[in-house]
């Protein structure tokens, strides 16, 4: 039997949300910064497959390279970004 008395607010305080915030923003711009300091060869397939949401058929296409190829270099460039962000953030 629970009362109001008993309630929990897990409502975060303002200082949280602004910290949360604060942390995103960062995070944010070290990701455009990891992006931006990648070797073109991962970039410009990033790029392409991320924000241009192309496919990797059209990539490989595109770049004049085979399919497995753009796979293996769009992964390897999350992981580097994914590298350099959580570096900077340790």
């Amino acid at each position: 039997n629970l009362d109001a008395s008993h309630d929990v607010d897990d409502t975060p305080s303002f200082n949280e949300m602004m910290d949360e915030d604060n942390y995103l923003q960062l995070k944010y711009e070290m990701t455009v910064e990891a992006i931006k300091n990648l070797k073109p060869m991962y970039r410009d397939l990033l790029v392409d497959r991320m924000l241009n949401g192309m496919k990797y058929k059209v990539l490989a296409k595109k770049h004049n390279m085979s399919l497995q190829t753009v796979k293996n270099r769009v992964r390897r460039g999350k992981v580097l970004i994914a590298d350099a962000v959580n570096k900077e953030l340790v």
